[in-house]
């Protein structure tokens, strides 16, 4: 098989994984963990992506083998595939792997793939996604931890080579950018994750409320990381994100709100920049509206190594001019946020959104900044739903796409079941210049409606967003996709969850 594209997927926990150790220091137990992988072709032809799955046990781990191999033969171009965490790929009632295993996996395939994650904790019956790692490296930035009472962060770092790692360096920050803690000349085995619990390592973020950030170095070998955060049961769930190998001196956060009810905040959110370079980066923030919502722009700075948060409902760190731009949005705004580093030496940044549901049972999820050289003509979604169940749960998927360009564009909305076939459009979604659409599989919303009829009330698969007679200077596309999970748990009470990820660029 030719081998094209490997990608990892860290902190994969399948069926049922030891309770956390730092649950009770922080008061959050997340419980039992599990994990499925979703995986779409992205070929641009008409050929099929065969695929090799290599599980490999991570440190500790004893009750199941070093490692396994799973493979995906003839996954048509669009497919998407899920591995459930305990089903096979060939056999549904196979058991791929034994309870209590946790690890990462390498994914290699004939063809590019888009690939997540989704973990789902039984504790505080949450959700998180997170991308496959496509490029490893020396270096591996966390923009978004938290150390305090009441939240629990974990670290998954894996040695993507096939010798042991001796020299990875750990150097924490504070949320101003300073340096906190150094844990160097740690050694990681070949092709093994490891797992920190922050609570356990206590890196002292006392100086700006318990946050901070993560530098991963090694000079010998190439990591990957990913971090996930939990809080406690009944209050905010748990997200999850993928480390950062590098940045760019403009990101972007589409599907961002501030939205409030009477009194009540619904819907918000929280978002992280981290200026990854060595000197201070002055930034120009954008909150870009969708449809009539406002849009402003405000000037602000961020130190070398810092983290600014830029937090819809309340102003936290952030200086009275940011704080005020965002109030001028009002109280039903949704849109985009893009941070551009400015000045004579513009600094690399990035980081992680953070989305916040008050329905309900109040629910967290996060997605990784996309970068601004990422923008396409096409766009892949690997896990998109629409499916009802009657009285016990509902899922769907809501995705809003931004252009980038500065003049209006016309897409087309593709979706294709697991085999890979066509299920469903295209479908015309026009977006204006500068602006976003959202595509909604439960209230459609910028989707016609014709959409909604044709998909059902039972359908999960991957969807293709196609800018229509693209050019070579109209790669204007980026987008997130949100899942949400609601459990009917009695008549007229529901528990949700989601879980959210940034779509993919055409290779």
């Amino acid at each position: 098989m030719r081998i094209v594209k490997k990608l990892l997927l860290l902190g994969v926990v399948m069926t049922t994984l030891a309770v956390i150790s730092g649950a009770s220091a922080q008061g959050v137990n997340p419980g039992v963990s599990k994990a499925n992988i979703f995986l779409q072709n992205l070929s641009q032809t008409s050929e099929n992506a065969d695929i090799t799955l290599q599980f490999t046990r991570g440190d500790g781990i004893t009750v199941a083998p070093s490692s396994f191999e799973e493979q995906v033969i003839g996954l048509a171009p669009g497919g998407a595939k899920y591995l459930l965490y305990t089903r096979g790929w060939q056999d549904p009632e196979e058991t791929t792997v034994a309870d209590g295993w946790a690890g990462a996996v390498e994914v290699a395939s004939s063809q590019p793939l888009a690939a997540i994650v989704n973990l789902f904790w039984d504790g505080n019956a949450s959700a998180g996604t997170y991308p496959g790692v496509d490029t490893a490296s020396h270096d591996v930035y966390l923009p978004n931890l938290l150390v305090r009472n009441g939240r629990l962060t974990m670290v998954y770092i894996q040695n993507t080579e096939s010798t042991q790692c001796t020299d990875v360096d750990l150097h924490y920050y504070n949320r101003d950018g300073d340096p906190v803690m150094d844990d160097t000349g740690n050694t990681i085995p070949a092709n093994t994750q490891i797992t920190l619990d922050l609570s356990d390592e206590n890196p002292d973020f006392s100086a700006t409320a318990g946050t901070g950030s993560l530098h991963i170095h090694s000079d010998s070998c190439n990591l990957a990381a990913v971090a996930t955060v939990h809080y406690p049961s009944g209050d905010r769930g748990s997200a999850a994100y993928r480390g950062f190998t590098g940045g760019e001196t403009k990101v972007w956060f589409p599907s961002i709100f501030r939205r409030q009810s009477g009194t009540t905040w619904q819907l918000y959110n929280a978002t992280i920049v981290q200026n990854l370079g060595s000197l201070d980066a002055p930034v120009t923030v954008h909150f870009i509206g969708k449809g009539s919502s406002a849009t402003a722009s405000v000037n602000d700075t961020i130190k070398a190594k810092a983290s600014n948060g830029y937090n819809m409902i309340t102003q936290g760190t952030a200086s009275s001019n940011v704080w005020n731009t965002i109030q001028s949005l009002g109280t039903n705004w949704v849109g985009t946020i893009m941070v551009e580093s400015t000045g004579s030496s513009p600094q690399p940044l990035a980081g992680v959104g953070f989305y916040f549901s008050i329905n309900n049972v109040p629910d967290v999820m996060a997605f990784e900044s996309i970068g601004d050289s990422t923008a396409s003509d096409k766009l892949y979604s690997p896990a998109v739903y629409r499916k009802y169940l009657g009285n016990t749960s509902d899922q769907w998927s809501a995705t809003l796409v931004q252009n980038l360009c500065d003049s209006p564009i016309e897409t087309e909305i593709d979706f294709f079941d697991s085999a890979g076939a066509h299920a469903a459009g295209p479908y015309d979604v026009p977006i204006d210049a500068n602006s976003s659409v959202g595509l909604n599989l439960h209230a459609g919303v910028d989707l016609p409606d014709q959409a909604l009829t044709d998909l059902g009330t039972s359908y999960s698969g991957g969807m293709v967003v196609s800018v229509v007679d693209p050019s070579s200077d109209n790669d204007c596309v980026i987008g997130v996709t949100n899942i949400f999970y609601e459990s009917k748990v009695a008549p007229g009470n529901s528990r949700e969850r989601g879980a959210a990820y940034p779509l993919f660029p055409a290779p």
